[in-house]
């Protein structure tokens, strides 16, 4: 049986920097709040809608979900000889891996949405909040998921960290470059940040181009406008946040200045 940690719900803000090669770049500072609407949106509805109790144990929802059945009370936390993800890395080369450690369940799903884009998997989360992940391979055949491709990630007892506990990556579903179910619009604001940034004038047809010739996905004009208002908010918010911060710092600049004198 895998636990998890009794944590505070977070909510998290993210930053998007493009370095020289313009490959995108994922900050993130986390802070405590009751509110999970800044994780991504990468949950379909009808998981979106599945409330986990506080007080249900984690072997009833492993089995609904049929994959960490026989795991053990004593084994539930990977040792920690695994790494930690590194989320500078580039986006194509990222991949989740067994026993590797994050800073918490959207660092996670940032990892394999731009897993599952790179190499044209189709994949969902089936279980997607502030204490859990549960991946699978998204189709079908024949009514069935044949795709043997499973993920399951919580907390660490006793520590804040979240880790990869259960991982079968492998895939026998054919793969889709050109489009994929996880390219949503808060990922398409992640891919478009460094762009708006620079040029907030860039047309919806522009950006529609730009994601195709780098990351060979095929999404809508709709998907591109709702990217581009969730990044020109993240844009907007971090100018006005940095401006509050300056002139903080200069009235507390100016109040000790006047205690001087």
């Amino acid at each position: 049986m895998v636990s998890t940690s009794n944590t505070k719900d977070t909510t998290d803000d993210f930053q998007l920097t493009d370095d020289e090669s313009g490959d995108i770049t994922y900050e993130m500072s986390v802070e405590g709040s009751d509110n999970d609407s800044d994780l991504f949106d990468y949950v379909d509805n009808e998981t979106e809608e599945t409330k986990i109790d506080d007080n249900e144990e984690d072997h009833e929802v492993i089995n609904v979900d049929d994959i960490v059945a026989n795991v053990d009370d004593d084994n539930n936390d990977v040792e920690n000889a695994y790494h930690v993800h590194d989320p500078k890395q580039k986006w194509k080369l990222m991949k989740p891996s067994l026993g590797e450690k994050y800073e918490n369940p959207t660092q996670l799903k940032f990892c394999v949405t731009n897993y599952a884009i790179a190499n044209g998997y189709q994949l969902r989360f089936d279980k997607c909040d502030s204490k859990r992940v549960v991946v699978r391979c998204g189709l079908k055949r024949d009514g069935e998921n044949q795709c043997p491709f499973r993920l399951y990630a919580s907390w660490i007892n006793k520590e804040r960290t979240f880790q990869v506990k259960i991982l079968d990556d492998n895939h026998t579903c054919p793969r889709n470059y050109a489009h994929n179910s996880l390219a949503k619009p808060d990922w398409i604001a992640q891919a478009l940040l460094p762009n708006l940034i620079k040029n907030q004038d860039m047309t919806l047809k522009e950006m529609k181009k730009y994601i195709f010739e780098k990351y060979l996905c095929n999404v809508s004009l709709g998907q591109c406008h709702r990217g581009k208002g969730r990044a020109i908010h993240r844009i907007e918010g971090s100018l006005a946040e940095h401006c509050g911060r300056v002139l903080e710092a200069v009235e507390r600049k100016s109040t000790e200045k006047g205690e001087k004198t």
